[in-house]
């Protein structure tokens, strides 16, 4: 059984399984010599429905390039409303979360992982702009450039795309977005980036 496998099955808050998880990677760390799999160097970018357009995606991924990032697997994809939901799951019991779902998987989208340093809040500066939030979008971000307008306001449901906002949520989309083999050989993917640097750094 893998740590994040006990981890799951724990009646703990998210935050806390985060806390707990990064601990025992600093201490394989350690150990080893070796880094573990960086949940925290991990993210999630999902373009929704009607923005799996290629010109977001290019500028997206020009982006995610010049913050110094790199795209580890990426894949058209489409969300049945489990997968959704499993999507929004920390969303649960919240009124808007059935609209979310539904616009979810309402057509095809397109989906990345990516990874690097501080992944998860370049993902969402690329996303909301630098000091945004989703619910205060800034005009450098892409979810500003290509929204649709009601009312003078960006409609926060059909927001162009999907950032990861927490570490404690990488995991989950990852499975949501990636299954089996493709999610494995990325992993592996990054395993192996991880293990260069740690070597690189004991060679120093």
């Amino acid at each position: 059984m893998t740590v994040e496998t006990y981890l799951e099955g724990q009646n703990l808050v998210a935050d806390f399984k985060g806390k707990i998880l990064d601990q025992i990677c600093r201490f394989m760390e350690n150990k080893t010599g070796k880094k573990s799999i960086a949940y925290s160097k991990l993210a999630v970018l999902i373009f929704k429905p009607g923005f799996d357009k290629q010109e977001i995606i290019v500028e997206t991924s020009d982006r995610v390039e010049k913050a110094g990032l790199e795209v580890i697997f990426s894949s058209p994809m489409k969300y049945d409303k489990e997968t959704a939901r499993q999507h929004y799951i920390d969303l649960a019991g919240k009124p808007f979360v059935g609209e979310l779902t539904d616009y979810l998987s309402s057509g095809d989208c397109f989906g990345m992982l990516v990874y690097g340093d501080e992944a998860i809040q370049k993902v969402r500066d690329i996303a909301c702009g630098i000091g945004g939030s989703t619910y205060d979008l800034k005009p450098d971000g892409i979810r500003w450039k290509y929204a649709v307008w009601i009312d003078n306001k960006p409609d926060l449901t059909r927001n162009v795309l999907h950032a990861t906002g927490d570490v404690t949520d990488v995991k989950g989309e990852l499975n949501c977005f990636i299954n089996g083999a493709a999610q494995k050989l990325a992993l592996q993917k990054v395993q192996k980036m991880e293990n260069i640097k740690a070597d690189k750094t004991v060679n120093k």
